[in-house]
């Protein structure tokens, strides 16, 4: 047995596969400690010494003794880290759950859950010391678990649909990403957003090859459930989608019913029991003012002409945001093999997703790069195909060609995707079309 073929078997045991990503998204999570990436210009994005938390609420967040303690000791080699503000404040929520939203800051009343998952991790620390150190310590550990299940789902099902060569490349473009070199150190919703995307596919694709009420029922609300970490909607859509286009009307429609449940029990909980106002209050920002206070709601209200302007703008900073969530390049790979993808109705699964995500940014006139970046389940593997087929063609003018390429576009991908890249564009930052104007 050549060397060649025993590494090849070793790829093919899954606990080895499965180890390997543990230790490379461990190294990835030291390096973005190590080495962050954050928008230092900006007062959002604050160091260590600078979090003394939200001094603009009534009572007054600041570090304990043992924070104090603990700072001392991690300043020096994380003295490049800068906190996200959105980060922060899942920290304090998670830290006070629930008597946080009691004492008048309702931020993320309508999506609690990350908070509350780290306030469950957190409740142990907090035997050694009720400080912030341990909810953050807490927050970072949820990352790292939920983001672990991220990449294993998602190469579980790239191997089911495509192969497990092409699975296990798209985990590894996937762990070296600039969203999770930015994103795996904050503990904020994002990287529970790409949990939630992948395990709500993973999830389609089961109940999709063996179809049955009770998996229907367990599907539906275990989406509803995430959808109180984050409101992905475009899954939503994606899901109704298929639905339609496959007149399996039914199942759509006890979908629609059963996945609202757990946000409508939340709602009936935090309005007629705890009589906090949902979806009124300034903390409820982004969601409320671009979807709910949005275009759409007041389309009969406004000029034509702002109407017209988001339905032009729309697809160009769509693709925008696609474009610089990914880098560029992935994208164009991904164009290119898209043809080669082994998919049945591959032209539904694949532009229907897509279209999901530009629909729910359309109706919010909101583009950003981080939520761009949440359709990867379809760019990374189009992207390892579309190399497969470039690689090909070099073929003829020699292995050592194909070889090349091969290295030379994994490694600047990584590379690129390892420095700090709001020193090249606000990657957390969303475009508005009116901004434009």
């Amino acid at each position: 047995m050549t060397i060649l073929t025993k590494i090849d078997s070793l790829f093919q045991k899954r606990k080895f596969v499965f180890l390997l990503f543990f230790f490379l998204i461990l190294f990835q999570l030291v390096y973005s400690f190590i080495y962050p990436s954050a928008d230092v210009s900006c007062d959002y994005w604050k160091n260590i010494k600078e979090m003394s938390f939200y001094e603009g609420y009534s009572e007054s967040y600041s570090y304990d003794s043992f924070d104090n303690s603990i700072m001392k000791k991690v300043y020096p080699f994380l003295s490049n880290y800068y906190i996200n503000g959105d980060a922060g404040a899942h920290i304090i929520l998670a830290h006070d759950f629930p008597q946080h939203y009691f004492r008048g800051h309702l931020a993320y009343l309508d999506r609690p859950l990350y908070s509350f998952l780290v306030y469950l991790i957190s409740r142990p620390l907090h035997l050694i010391s009720d400080s912030y150190s341990l909810t953050f310590a807490a927050g970072i550990f949820l990352n790292f678990i939920l983001f672990f299940f991220t990449v294993i789902f998602f190469y579980l099902l790239v191997k089911k649909i495509i192969s497990s060569r092409v699975a296990l490349l798209s985990s590894f473009l996937l762990i070296f990403s600039s969203f999770t070199h930015v994103w795996l150190n904050q503990p904020d919703t994002n990287i529970f957003g790409a949990f939630f995307v992948i395990f709500s596919l993973y999830l389609l694709y089961n109940y999709i090859n063996r179809p049955s009420l009770k998996k229907l029922i367990a599907f539906s609300l275990i989406i509803g459930i995430l959808m109180l970490g984050k409101m992905i909607l475009a899954i939503s859509l994606f899901i109704l989608i298929l639905a339609f286009f496959f007149k399996r009307y039914k199942e759509g429609i006890l979908f629609l019913t059963i996945h609202l449940i757990p946000l409508a029990g939340w709602y009936l909980l935090v309005t007629k029991i705890f009589h906090f106002s949902f979806y009124t209050n300034r903390d409820i920002a982004v969601f409320k003012i671009t979807l709910i206070e949005g275009w759409i709601f007041k389309i009969f209200q406004v000029p034509w002409q702002e109407t017209f302007r988001v339905l032009l703008y729309g697809l160009p900073l769509f693709f925008t945001a696609v474009i610089f969530g990914f880098l560029s390049i992935p994208v164009i790979l991904a164009l290119i093999g898209f043809k080669k993808l082994p998919l049945k109705g591959k032209n539904i699964f694949c532009l229907s997703f897509v279209f999901s995500f530009f629909a729910l940014f359309l109706s919010m006139d909101y583009y950003t790069p981080r939520h761009a970046f949440l359709i990867f389940p379809v760019i990374y593997p189009l992207a390892i195909l579309g190399i497969d087929m470039i690689a090909g063609f070099l073929k003829k003018y020699g292995n050592w060609c194909s070889l090349v390429f091969y290295f030379a576009t994994f490694i600047f991908l990584i590379i690129i995707s390892s420095v700090d890249i709001f020193k090249i564009f606000p990657y957390g930052i969303g475009l508005i079309s009116s901004n434009l104007w």
